[in-house]
């Protein structure tokens, strides 16, 4: 979003990284089947936020979509660690308490990038401009 309100007084456009919906999907199967860590869903979601993902998601109803069932499958991870940690006996299998409290922390910041981030950023463009996107 900085990027973007510079664009208006500058004309200088950071493009960004691409990252498109089936790329974030692909990664987060990778999670689920534990072949990646939560780091690189990490990452990729953070790349998400870059100016040409922001303008195609504001352009594109079809990428609302898929990006609105990407975050509540994140969301239902969410849920399902939220559950999930306070089982693991942090005594005895403190690696794994540690690798799962780190994956929550990841999902929920996924969560907010993808959710929370998006939705203010589109809530000031409209305050900005006085019309809504």
């Amino acid at each position: 979003m900085c990027g973007i309100a510079g664009t208006v007084y500058n004309h200088n456009f950071f493009y960004g990284s691409e990252v498109r919906p089936e790329e974030l999907n692909k990664v987060l199967d990778s999670f689920k089947n534990e072949d990646i860590n939560s780091d690189q869903l990490l990452d990729l979601s953070w790349k998400y936020k870059s100016n040409c993902n922001f303008i195609r998601y504001c352009k594109s109803k079809k990428e609302k979509v898929e990006i609105s069932k990407f975050v509540s499958e994140i969301n239902n991870l969410i849920n399902k660690k939220r559950i999930e940690l306070p089982k693991i006996d942090k005594t005895i299998f403190n690696k794994k308490y540690k690798t799962a409290k780190k994956d929550y922390s990841n999902l929920e910041d996924v969560y907010w990038f993808l959710k929370d981030e998006i939705e203010k950023q589109i809530n000031t463009i409209d305050q900005l401009t006085e019309k809504k996107l």
